[in-house]
């Protein structure tokens, strides 16, 4: 942008019903037909529909020979290759940064490795709260501690718990299940380590303040 390169940004803030940002998100690859882009700069915004393919009647195959994934930790493994995969050009080079861990967290994050050791974490924490209400005698109690049994080999609850440790342990290792996932799809991945001296985690600091108050000012004036 500040080298003066023709684009479009696509966000939350760019999008409105007659705008350039709306336009090509109704027909992505005819937009980029016409007006012969330097860049697109895409946030989440750019939903599931939105499909840059050769398809249309000019090949738009390697018409970016390079794209750029910045990645902060707050969309999972799926949803980041969905992004990537807006752009449907085998020649493409992709160049990607992704945290290492995400820093979304989840109460409900199941530490614990065994399945069946997870489901007995639950059961404990459920009689704590009965004896805590002083349930843990009596018909009602019973009964309650009767249907915590139950759902210790319930196949709906075990599937449920294997999802949630799959989620914590992908947001625990964001990057490393990002690399195995596009490897596992064909992808070639080339891990590669910069700025390790802090100026550019400084620059980044600099740039989110400017971010912040230029928000700020926007909601206030």
């Amino acid at each position: 942008i500040d080298a003066g390169k023709n684009g479009l940004r696509v966000d939350s803030k760019t999008v409105n019903p007659d705008s350039e940002a709306r336009r090509f998100l109704d027909n992505c690859n005819k937009w980029i037909d016409l007006h012969k882009p330097e860049y697109i700069l895409c946030s989440p915004t750019a939903e599931s529909g939105v499909d840059i393919s050769a398809k249309h009647d000019i090949t738009l195959a390697g018409y970016f020979p390079h794209s750029y994934g910045l990645f902060r930790g707050v969309i999972g493994t799926d949803n980041t290759m969905q992004m990537m995969a807006r752009y449907r050009c085998t020649d493409c080079i992709w160049h990607v940064s992704v945290p290492k861990q995400s820093f979304l967290r989840n109460n409900n994050d199941v530490d614990i490795p065994a399945l069946n050791a997870a489901a007995s974490k639950l059961v404990d924490l459920a009689e704590m709260d009965i004896s805590h209400l002083r349930l843990n005698k009596g018909w009602l109690g019973e009964q309650f501690l009767g249907l915590i049994e139950e759902a210790k080999t319930d196949s709906d609850n075990l599937f449920a718990l294997k999802v949630a440790q799959k989620d914590a342990f992908e947001r625990r290792n964001l990057r490393e299940c990002l690399i195995f996932a596009l490897e596992e799809s064909g992808h070639e991945v080339e891990q590669k380590s910069f700025f390790a001296d802090g100026k550019v985690e400084a620059q980044l600091k600099l740039a989110s303040e400017e971010v912040k108050k230029s928000t700020a000012k926007g909601i206030f004036d």
